[in-house]
């Protein structure tokens, strides 16, 4: 079993190694730290300065793997360390490639990845790379947004945010798994959508209906909640009206939730709640890291217990 995760040695990527090292703690699985080198070529200005591309090249990926072990080194303590077996790879190409080829090869659990980042041009990897990974990935992947501080993960509960579709009870199982795990609770959060553009002009709404609507959503999920045996670990409920970006947002930072975990995508009817626009959202406004899921979610998908 192994975590992999990948840097582009900015400030704001030690929040998201400190989360690497203590999801492959956690799991007991093997830390592989990657960072990704541009292919050198041949035409380049720069490179025709030097007669010997293939040394030049094979210096440059010594100098960053000295550079990762030395990054790894610094921002993760020592006890974390010596309960961890971590190894380093460095790999020349297209950043988003590299990291799904190498998480099938080495067949990952998970893959962590910083939300934006301020690295060098030559190791550019947060930011549009993780958007990639998110689409491509049949694998989790857990997208950790930047510190400057390389502050850690809040302590608060697991946020799950669930529509009544399969794909909803689906991400609840799985993170109850989580919260099991970590000995932490579930904020378990529904939103039933805005009301249409000026709909008040065209409607007279009962505000009694409304509310009406929202205890009925609220007691569908109760239901859910109670036939998974799993109501002892939810420690809060929320029904909101609004953007389900938004309640999602909002929710995690009243409660400092310390992990959200969505799908990608899910129903499409009134209630967009997992739609890949409302995770790619999430991931860019949330203060904490988001654990993404697709096949997973699936339970006769080849990737099914990744989570364990």
């Amino acid at each position: 079993m192994a975590v992999l995760f990948a840097t582009d040695f900015s400030d704001r990527s030690i929040s998201a190694l400190r989360e690497a090292a203590r999801q492959a703690q956690a799991r007991d699985a093997e830390l592989i730290l990657v960072n990704t080198l541009d292919e050198l070529r041949a035409q380049s200005v720069w490179t025709s300065l030097f007669e010997d591309l293939e040394s030049l090249r094979e210096h440059m990926l010594g100098e960053r793997l000295e550079h990762l072990e030395s990054f790894y080194n610094e921002h993760v303590d020592a006890p974390t360390r010596d309960a961890l077996s971590a190894t380093f790879r460095v790999m020349s190409g297209r950043a988003g490639d590299n990291i799904l080829k190498l998480a099938d090869e080495l067949d990952v659990q998970l893959i962590v990845v910083g939300s934006s980042g301020k690295g060098q041009a030559m190791a550019t990897l947060l930011g549009s790379v993780s958007n990639d990974l998110v689409r491509q990935s049949h694998r989790p992947v857990m997208v950790v947004p930047g510190h400057e501080d390389g502050a850690r993960t809040p302590a608060g509960p697991i946020l799950v945010p669930v529509d009544f579709s399969a794909v909803g009870i689906a991400l609840l199982k799985h993170a109850h798994v989580l919260a099991e795990r970590d000995g932490t609770k579930l904020l378990v959060v529904h939103s039933i959508g805005s009301a249409p553009a000026r709909m008040d002009r065209a409607f007279s709404v009962d505000p009694g209906a409304i509310d009406r609507a929202v205890a009925l959503q609220r007691q569908g999920l109760e239901q859910i909640i109670d036939s998974l045996g799993i109501a002892d670990a939810v420690s809060i409920l929320q029904v909101e009206i609004g953007d389900a970006h938004s309640v999602i947002r909002d929710a995690a930072k009243e409660h400092s939730a310390r992990l959200i975990v969505i799908g990608s995508h899910g129903h499409r009817g009134i209630q967009r709640l997992m739609l890949g626009n409302t995770a790619e959202r999430v991931l860019r406004e949330v203060p904490c890291p988001v654990l993404v899921l697709r096949e997973t979610l699936e339970d006769d998908s080849p990737h099914h217990d990744l989570l364990g």
